[in-house]
């Protein structure tokens, strides 16, 4: 028998299914749902008036917009700054780590969760 190893927190669901209709319906089911959570997490955070990239922002502004929006993650809304850190990658780095909710797991792991909701920032 083959193991895998699993990050802390993460559930892996192993099921089969009796087609391969069955399981490409369900794929596409689990595709829809996970895009309606992503447009609807982006719906509420730019109704929050969530800090969005433009053209002329200068990289330690941007740097500043970022880190303060983790160390208030959850302000206005559950995951606000982590949207809000997603909104400012690169196309190439949402390409790998996207849709939100993959990158909002990522974020929760142990490796990048002590910049979630933080006591304090300290400017450099």
């Amino acid at each position: 028998m083959q193991t895998q190893h699993v990050p802390e927190g993460v559930t892996i669901f192993i099921i089969r299914f009796a087609s391969p209709l069955t399981a490409f319906v369900v794929t596409i089911l689990a595709a829809v749902m996970s895009l309606s959570l992503q447009a609807a997490i982006t719906e509420m955070s730019e109704a929050a008036g969530l800090p969005r990239p433009i053209s002329d922002q200068q990289p330690e502004g941007v740097v500043r917009i970022v880190v303060e929006a983790l160390a208030h993650d959850d302000k206005p809304h559950v995951d606000a700054g982590i949207a809000t850190t997603f909104a400012f990658a690169s196309p190439a780095n949402k390409v790998n780590t996207g849709p939100l909710f993959k990158f909002t797991q990522m974020v929760r792991a142990p490796a990048y969760g002590t910049m979630s909701n933080m006591s304090s920032v300290k400017s450099c």
